[in-house]
């Protein structure tokens, strides 16, 4: 019998080879899919069909024990996936299909999805559109892998380093506030030092300066070099160090620094390494001489109690005296008219004298204030605050208060800092004769503080008097206005109070400028 087909004239031989090639294909791509599923769940990877016809997603894959939606289904509508996203994912999501829509690229994105309970999962997503002949998109193929372990590791990693990141600021300002600079450098070595902490105790412009051994030693008072040199050459382990020397900056200003330290190995086979903290004691040292003239002025500040006392009893007399001599007369009154202005002399002489107490008392109130506690205060609800206590006063005089800058915030005593602004508008207010009054308040950025400025159009003051009105009493119109002559006093206990200095600038008939400074709020 012939091994050829009668009809095609096709080998018999060639059927059977296409039949064990097709089932050895066969094997093949079977073995090859046990490998990709084996690789897919290894990978905790999902693979999905998405038909852009019917709006079904099919999975084609899914690992044992992970899936982001029902492990019952295998099919879903495109809003049941969008259910299972992150409502804050949901537009990335659907803007990606849009993209896959449009192009073959493949497209890669992480979003998160409902897990287990309530709790939340990320996903990394990598989807391709599939094009008809005619350039259609038909479906689109995606694969998801569970990336929430690599997510919480990266949020842990990113944490840690801005806690690190933190700490190492906090070091920093911790140096910087404490006038002080850290040091680590292998004993012997001369290698130059980068530290701004360092270049800032030399004065040196330049915070990213290198500072060698020979640098420094130049900047070493030349009485304090030698021992400085030899301290800073130590070389024996546990060797502790606790000594005293002078800088000389560039600008030939002198500063007392202090340096403690050992020498220590980081590892049992290491090298030595000297640890040294220097501190700029300058201030400690300034402060004992401030302490010295502190006292030599006690017993200025004795007289000047003593004066206080008389003057303020002078000034109680002055109403005492007007009110006895009103009573006598108001006894001795015939008509309605002559009584009714009697007492009304008799009611001024205590308003007078009642004022005089109640800023007698504020006076001596602040200095026992001195030690309170400061807080982070904002000047403009201070401002709103002293707007309210005199807008009687702002209506009757037709003043108009003009904020020329915004107000910041400061450091300080909210009351104390509301009867600064209070004292200082209403005396803009009230010595204004000709014209209704405009205050203009401006803050400027001064380095470590603000400078604050309430400037008025009022009668202004004689130069000759600028140095006096600061001072306790002092009334230089005391017959064309009335007061008690202690206003601006408390207003320059307050700044003081605050570290700082209160100043005026003045011309005659045209108005008068008040600047003091104020620290600036703490972060």
């Amino acid at each position: 019998m012939s091994d050829t087909c009668p009809h095609m004239g096709v080998p018999m031989q060639v059927t059977e080879d296409l039949k064990r090639s097709s089932i050895g294909i066969q094997i093949a791509d079977e073995r090859s899919y046990e490998w990709l599923k084996i690789a897919l769940d290894a990978g905790q990877i999902c693979a999905y069909r998405h038909n852009l016809h019917t709006n079904i997603i099919e999975r084609s894959h899914q690992p044992t024990n992970f899936s982001p939606l029902d492990s019952k289904r295998s099919q879903w509508p495109l809003r049941e996936v969008l259910q299972a996203v992150h409502p804050k994912d949901r537009e990335l999501v659907m803007n990606c299909i849009d993209l896959c829509k449009k192009s073959e690229d493949v497209v890669t994105y992480d979003c998160r999805v409902q897990g287990p309970g309530e709790t939340i999962a990320w996903i990394q997503v990598s989807s391709r559109g599939i094009f008809d002949e005619r350039g259609y998109p038909v479906e689109i193929l995606t694969v998801t892998q569970d990336i929430t372990v690599r997510k919480k590791n990266e949020e842990d990693l990113q944490r840690k380093s801005e806690d690190l990141a933190i700490a190492n600021t906090q070091l920093r300002l911790a140096l910087s506030s404490a006038n002080m600079a850290a040091l680590t450098r292998t004993s012997g070595s001369r290698e130059p030092i980068k530290s701004a902490e360092l270049s800032r105790l030399l004065g040196l412009e330049n915070p990213d300066s290198e500072v060698t051994v020979e640098t420094f030693l130049e900047h070493v008072h030349p009485e304090d070099r030698a021992d400085v040199a030899r301290r800073m050459e130590e070389r024996s382990e546990g060797k502790k160090i606790n000594v005293e020397m002078r800088l000389i900056l560039p600008n030939g200003d002198m500063k007392y620094i202090s340096v403690k330290g050992t020498t220590l190995k980081d590892s049992p086979n290491g090298p030595l390494r000297n640890y040294r903290i220097l501190q700029d004691i300058t201030e400690s040292r300034e402060n004992e001489e401030l302490l010295k003239k502190k006292n030599a002025e006690i017993g200025a500040v004795n007289a000047r109690l003593e004066q206080f006392s008389s003057v303020v009893a002078h000034d109680l007399k002055g109403p005492l005296n007007s009110i006895a001599m009103a009573a006598e007369l108001l006894s001795e009154s015939e008509t309605p008219e002559e009584r009714h202005s009697y007492e009304d002399f008799i009611r001024r002489g205590v308003d007078r004298m009642s004022n005089l107490i109640t800023d007698l008392l504020q006076f001596a109130k602040f200095d026992n204030e001195k030690n309170l506690a400061k807080e982070n205060v904002c000047l403009q609800e201070v401002l709103e605050t002293v707007n309210a206590n005199l807008q009687a006063a702002i209506v009757r005089s037709g003043g108009k208060i003009i904020h020329l800058t915004p107000l910041p915030m400061v450091s300080g005593h909210r009351f104390q800092l509301t009867q600064l602004f209070q004292n200082l508008i209403s005396n803009a207010l009230k010595f204004c004769k000709s014209r209704p009054p405009e205050i203009e308040i401006s803050a400027v950025d001064s380095g470590d503080r603000w400078l604050i400025s309430v400037k008025d159009n009022g009668v202004g003051i004689e130069s000759a008097h600028i140095e006096r009105i600061f001072e306790p009493f002092e009334r230089l119109r005391s017959t064309e206005f009335e007061g008690t002559g202690l206003g601006l006093s408390i207003c320059r206990r307050i700044v003081k109070l605050h570290g700082g200095e209160i100043r005026v600038e003045s011309v005659l008939g045209e108005g008068s400028k008040f600047s003091f400074t104020l620290p600036k709020s703490e972060t």
